[in-house]
C-alpha cells in the first residue's frame, strides 16, 4: 500500500468513515449514506501506482430501461453543462449512469483531499439525482 491510501484511511478513521479496501489493497470503497434525494451509495476509490493521483467512481447511480438509452445520453449532457468535479456518463453495458473524477493529489494530504472530494461527489450526485429519475419516468 502506498502513502496516499494510508493516509486517507486514517483520516476517515478520525471522521468515523465506513470503508473496505479492495483484495489488491490498491483502492477503496467508502459508503455515503444519509443522502437527501439519492440512496445510500459507495464510492470507489482507486489510487494511482504513483501515489499522488486518485480516480473516483459511483456505478449505477441510476439504472434505467433500455428504451430510455437517448433520453438518458441527453440527460447527462445537460447534467454535465450544470456541475463541475464530477462527470456523469451512460454505461451501456449496465444500462445505468456512472458519476466519476480524477484528482491529482499529494500523499502527506490526500486524507483531506480524497474527503474533500468524497463530500463534492455525494453533494453533487444528490442535487443531480432527481434530474435523472424524472428522465428515466418521463
Amino acid at each position: 500500500m502506498g502513502v496516499s491510501i494510508d493516509n486517507t484511511k486514517a483520516f476517515m478513521d478520525g471522521k468515523g468513515m465506513h470503508y473496505r479496501a479492495t483484495g489488491d489493497g490498491k483502492a477503496l470503497f467508502v459508503g455515503i449514506g444519509d443522502m437527501d434525494n439519492s440512496p445510500d451509495i459507495d464510492i470507489l476509490i482507486v489510487f494511482g501506482d504513483d501515489d499522488k493521483h486518485v480516480q473516483m467512481r459511483l456505478t449505477d447511480m441510476c439504472k434505467f430501461p433500455e428504451g430510455k438509452m437517448g433520453n438518458m445520453f441527453k440527460t447527462c449532457s445537460d447534467v454535465n453543462a450544470r456541475f463541475r468535479w464530477i462527470k456523469f456518463y451512460v454505461n451501456r453495458e449496465r444500462v445505468s449512469i456512472t458519476a466519476e473524477t480524477d484528482a491529482v493529489i499529494s500523499p502527506e494530504t490526500a486524507g483531506s483531499e480524497v474527503f474533500e472530494l468524497i463530500m463534492r461527489m455525494a453533494n453533487i450526485v444528490d442535487e443531480a439525482y432527481p434530474t435523472f429519475m424524472k428522465a428515466v419516468w418521463s
